[in-house]
């Protein structure tokens, strides 16, 4: 095929622009496959100090990287009383929390690939008892992102009677908060998925967790209610009844269920645990034993945005909240993942690197005053710049800052978030008091998959006056001619860009100070919407208002530039400018490039993707795909 050579004028034009952002896509550092004493004496002073300052007792560190044990050393005591006791590596904790993942979430997720429960069913579908008092909506999922909206913990005179009146009333629980609405990290969310396991597949969770996570990964170490044998080696936490909790589960809910609980009760050491993390780093199996699939574990570990922009979440595993301090400062956000645990223990997994770091520590003992947070995170942030490099200086971009957070993990979608999701983590500060014109259609959704149109009257600090529709309507149906309609959810008049006329009518923008546009576009020169993106603009710059567009990923990267230009005596409602068959700009970079370069010179706001890099197809991105046009129905259309 003859090709065109008028792209490298398209280049000369388009690379002030694309060379930037291409300078993001560059990898980080590789990890070390060793880390030498010297590396690690940073580390060890931090774990020293805080023994000495008697924040731990001791502790264990294990750090692992490309499929093997790089760095393992314990640290202090694991008992200080009734007698000293050295820390050993084969010392077996108390993991708390850590059971969250480790077991809970694991074993949900197995059930799911199983087909014997949906993350997206009511929990009421299976245990019945739980569809009362405003759960009957609750999901497996939002249990697993702590979204449904339940207490942190129920009151402990819930378990007097034992395990099975405790389920009774934990099950009659109204949430505190309206489920799906809010993040609010809680145990009971746990408790009820570890009671979900036994009821959808008849064993335990205990029984469960040991037969199809510990055993098959050779966790041989790791137990709910760790065997006698097992005791002399648990690092103990605190008294209960005068006597020492050792190999005896610290959380009081967890012990009132006899030790196994979905929040709390697994025992381990830190060999074993890396055993888990390496499974997750290899996609489900280890020494050719799969536990998960690997379309599974990306599922796991998808970073999910929290309800109000409260931070990051995969199932069962922290990315990026107020619990995140193991992550330290040099793990980026996004790509990484783990967990803490009350009683002093943590993991944390960067899968783009194919590295962890493991902290074990019994801060509970002796009395439970002992302190972890700061320690975690300045124990990870030395590791991962011993391993990766330093941190990015002071001052670096936003997009720096994340660490590249828009890197897959696992191959699995990142969680990008489009200019809307910016926009409204942000109080729509940008359009306070505005009157605004909206341009888009049924691809116009936030990362929830709420209408852009129904998220911005819903703001109490603006005023949508209007709506404007590309071609195929608000919803994105029509083939032929759009008349003008009324949107029967909000009542607004919708004016067709794809009638009468192609192109904003004085009528239309009377009384409007602020055009926004939001519209999802395939990456191609004759798709009409992005012509439909130049007309407006041209008409903000004639009438002097304020034109804000939206970003959102190209969804065949950002990468592909190719086919001849358009003629400059052809240009069409499907060729807006001399532009190329793939342009390889986002639409908000394409504004940019339509601003300067074609002279529109209007009043120009772009609100810029996140977490999106240049390589990424839009199955990456983690969004949701909406079919842009009746006939554009998935990713290989596009391409």
């Amino acid at each position: 095929m003859h090709r065109s050579s008028k792209p490298t004028q398209f280049l000369a034009l388009a690379l002030p622009i694309l060379l930037p952002l291409l300078a993001l896509a560059q990898p980080t550092t590789s990890p070390t496959s060793s880390l030498d004493s010297q590396r690690m004496d940073p580390v060890d002073n931090l774990i020293n100090q805080a023994i000495s300052r008697a924040e731990i007792p001791g502790g264990v560190l294990l750090v692992q990287s490309q499929n093997q044990t790089i760095y393992h050393k314990a640290f202090g005591h694991r008992a200080l009383d009734p007698q000293p006791l050295p820390m050993q590596l084969d010392t077996i904790f108390d993991l708390a929390s850590l059971s969250k993942p480790v077991g809970c979430a694991t074993s949900i997720m197995i059930l799911a690939e199983r087909g014997k429960l949906a993350l997206t069913d009511p929990v009421g579908k299976y245990i019945p008892a739980f569809a009362q008092n405003g759960k009957q909506a609750i999901t497996v999922e939002q249990l697993l992102l702590h979204t449904s909206g339940l207490i942190p913990d129920n009151a402990m005179s819930d378990y007097r009677d034992g395990p099975a009146k405790a389920f009774e009333r934990i099950y009659a629980l109204t949430p505190a908060k309206e489920p799906g609405r809010h993040f609010w990290y809680s145990d009971v969310n746990f408790i009820v998925l570890g009671q979900l396991v036994q009821v959808v597949d008849g064993r335990p969770l205990d029984q469960f967790a040991r037969e199809e996570v510990f055993t098959p990964l050779g966790m041989t170490q790791t137990n709910y209610n760790p065997p006698d044998q097992f005791k002399p080696r648990c690092a103990p936490t605190e008294k209960r009844d005068g006597h020492w909790m050792m190999g005896e589960v610290h959380d009081p809910r967890a012990y009132a269920l006899g030790g196994v609980a979905g929040h709390a009760g697994i025992f381990s050491t830190a060999r074993d645990l890396s055993r888990y993390c390496q499974m997750i780093l290899n996609g489900g199996e280890l020494d050719g034993r799969r536990i998960l699939k690997p379309e599974t574990i990306r599922q796991m570990t998808q970073p999910r945005l929290l309800p109000n922009a409260e931070g990051w979440r995969g199932y069962g595993l922290d990315m990026d909240t107020a619990y995140s301090s193991c992550r330290g400062d040099r793990f980026a956000i996004g790509t990484t993942f783990g967990h803490t645990g009350f009683t002093g223990t943590s993991f944390w997994i960067d899968a783009r690197n194919n590295c962890a770091v493991i902290l074990l520590t019994n801060s509970v003992h002796p009395v439970g005053k002992g302190k972890t947070v700061q320690l975690r995170r300045r124990v990870a942030t030395a590791v991962a710049e011993a391993m990766l490099g330093p941190r990015a200086p002071a001052g670096a971009s936003v997009q720096d800052a994340l660490g590249q957070a828009a890197q897959p993990a696992l191959g699995a979608p990142a969680q990008v978030l489009c200019g809307i999701d910016v926009l409204k983590a942000d109080g729509f500060k940008l359009l306070q008091g505005r009157r605004i014109a909206l341009v888009t259609n049924h691809s116009g959704r936030d990362i929830d998959g709420n209408r852009t149109v129904d998220l911005l009257i819903s703001a109490k600090n603006l005023t949508v006056v209007k709506l404007l529709s590309p071609e195929h309507g608000l919803y994105g149906q029509v083939d032929e001619s759009v008349g003008d309609t009324i949107d029967p959810k909000t009542g607004l008049k919708v004016y067709s860009l794809y009638g009468k006329t192609v192109r904003p009518t004085d009528a239309m923008l009377d009384g409007v100070d602020t055009i926004i546009y939001d519209i999802q576009d395939v990456g191609a020169r004759f798709y009409t919407y992005i012509s439909t993106l130049g007309y407006c603009m041209e008409a903000a710059g004639k009438h002097k208002l304020k034109m804000v567009v939206l970003d959102r990923p190209n969804p065949i990267t950002g990468l592909i530039v190719d086919g001849p230009l358009a003629d400059p005596n052809a240009l069409s409602f499907t060729a807006y400018g001399p532009l190329p068959v793939a342009h390889g700009m986002t639409i908000g970079e394409l504004a940019g490039f339509y601003n300067k370069e074609f002279g529109i010179n209007c009043d120009l706001s772009v609100v810029r993707i996140k977490g999106w890099q240049r390589g990424m197809w839009f199955d990456q991105t983690g969004l949701l795909w909406v079919n842009p046009s009746p006939n554009m129905r998935n990713l290989n259309q596009a391409t």
